[in-house]
């Protein structure tokens, strides 16, 4: 893991994608739920596969102390976790975002997001709808 300035390029279009797509989700409900937009980055960190590893091929001995370090192993992807919050919500949360470098994708499931802050009453208008929302709805009334 390596941290990143969070005004860097990617870090911005990782959180814009984050937001774009909870918004995709929340769509549907948009007379309830308001579009969250990015309000601030406050951490971010990229998870690259370690160049040794990515040259690992086999051990040489019984034991597995001598490494054959030839594979020509390569990676496209990388990780993106970052600590955003919402608005008007004010929603905190860690977000870890997959960037497929090849075909300049960005990739993110409901698993790979973590509301890190109390939502209390916020989304009381999709209770009974979609009760999977509830992170990331803000109701408008």
């Amino acid at each position: 893991w390596k941290h990143l300035d969070t005004g860097e390029q990617i870090i911005k279009e990782a959180a814009n994608f984050f937001v774009v797509t909870v918004n995709q989700w929340t769509e549907q409900f948009r007379d309830l739920c308001a579009t969250l937009q990015v309000h601030n980055i406050t951490d971010a960190v990229r998870y690259r596969p370690n160049s040794q590893l990515l040259k690992f091929r086999r051990s040489y001995d019984k034991h597995g102390r001598v490494g054959d370090f030839t594979g020509k192993m390569q990676s496209s992807d990388e990780l993106y976790q970052l600590h955003i919050f919402t608005k008007p919500n004010y929603g905190k949360y860690e977000v870890t975002v997959k960037y497929d470098k090849d075909h300049k994708k960005f990739s993110m499931g409901r698993n790979d997001i973590s509301r890190i802050n109390k939502y209390n009453h916020d989304p009381d208008c999709i209770l009974d709808k979609d009760p999977f929302l509830r992170p990331y709805c803000y109701c408008k009334k």
